[in-house]
């Protein structure tokens, strides 16, 4: 079977789990990266023991370990801070590892992984840190006004993590129409931030120096500048991502561009059975009729007149839809993330064959 490209999260509890599972997924099928989720209260102490296992069994790995800030709350924005400010500490000694940070579900707090990643960019500890970090992006919001509130928070993200965001995640989602305008929107501004990266190397400007103009209005010049080069642009992949690839290549240089990776569900009918009655918050997957199902968001009524594939009308419509992500994602040279399960051959042989 020839080899697929893709990053995989990693469904483990256990670090002999773990252990039985590298030579399945990263010498037999090639993957080209593993994500470990955080997805409850208490799993750090383990995420850190499994990515030293990994790491020391496979020193060229390339381990994405996710930080949620919601998980890892501790009573204040400080705490919660310096939580992460440890958690990363002890990442960045294990060779291959980068960090996801997420602000996770529930009700905004005081710290979430825009404000997180400010606080870094003034900590005098983050500055001896050599960690890539990776930050997440939402395409797929029904609403305008969310729609532009994510774009307004990815700048911001993408600004504030300048030199040390190495990767941009995308939620998964079945709205390709959505997807496209949001990668469309993530090529331009990070094309806009390597403009900045290149400024800021001039003589005589010093490295992460802010630009003249202010960040969220260019200057009419520069505009038309940024509105002549967006159409040579348009072919131009996301990243130069050519390869698998590896802990080293994702500290990159300022020559590199930011890596893009977007998640993918393996449809089945397990899969659409939870997500029509336990969804993931964030998550947004059509069902048959005009209502989107997460978050009680309702398509606007010139949307639901359109007659497109039903994700969670079934496995072969959801599949469908599934080739159409996947599709966009070659297009503007994403790396799938697979988020569902794969632990045995038929599984594997179903991922590589929808990729």
């Amino acid at each position: 079977m020839a080899a697929a490209h893709w990053r995989q999260e990693l469904f483990c509890k256990s670090t002999q789990r773990a252990r039985e599972l590298i030579p399945f997924l990263l010498e037999q099928h090639r993957i080209c990266g593993l994500n470990m989720p955080n997805k409850a209260r208490g799993e750090l102490p383990g995420l850190l023991e499994r990515a030293r296992l990994l790491s020391s069994a496979l020193p060229h790995a390339d381990i994405c370990c996710h930080f949620s800030i919601s998980h890892n709350y501790s009573g204040s924005a400080a705490a919660g801070f310096a939580a992460l400010t440890n958690f990363c500490r002890q990442l960045a000694g294990i060779q291959g590892c980068s960090l996801l940070l997420v602000s996770g579900g529930g009700r905004r707090k005081q710290l979430d992984s825009l404000r997180a990643l400010e606080l870094a960019a003034a900590s005098p500890d983050w500055q001896e840190l050599r960690l890539p970090v990776a930050v997440a992006f939402n395409p797929y919001f029904p609403d305008a006004g969310r729609q532009q509130e994510e774009r307004r928070r990815l700048r911001r993200k993408l600004m504030a993590g300048r030199g040390r965001v190495a990767a941009v995640y995308l939620q998964a989602g079945s709205d390709v129409h959505r997807l496209r305008k949001g990668l469309h929107h993530l090529r331009q501004l990070l094309a806009e931030l390597e403009q900045l990266n290149a400024a800021s190397q001039e003589p005589g400007t010093e490295a992460g120096a802010p630009p003249q103009q202010p960040a969220s209005r260019p200057a009419k010049r520069q505009r038309q500048q940024q509105a002549g080069s967006s159409t040579a642009a348009q072919s131009a992949p996301l990243s130069n991502h050519q390869g698998p690839s590896t802990g080293t290549k994702i500290a990159r240089t300022q020559e590199q561009r930011i890596q893009v990776f977007g998640s993918v569900l393996v449809p089945s009918r397990k899969l659409l059975a939870n997500m029509k009655f336990r969804p993931w918050g964030g998550v947004f997957l059509r069902q048959a009729g005009p209502s989107v199902v997460h978050q009680s968001h309702v398509m606007s009524p010139v949307l639901a007149q359109i007659s497109r594939p039903q994700y969670l009308s079934g496995v072969q419509q959801a599949e469908a839809i599934t080739r159409q992500v996947l599709q966009v994602y070659a297009e503007y040279s994403v790396t799938p993330l697979v988020e569902t399960e794969v632990t045995s051959e038929a599984q594997a042989a179903h991922v590589q064959e929808l990729l």
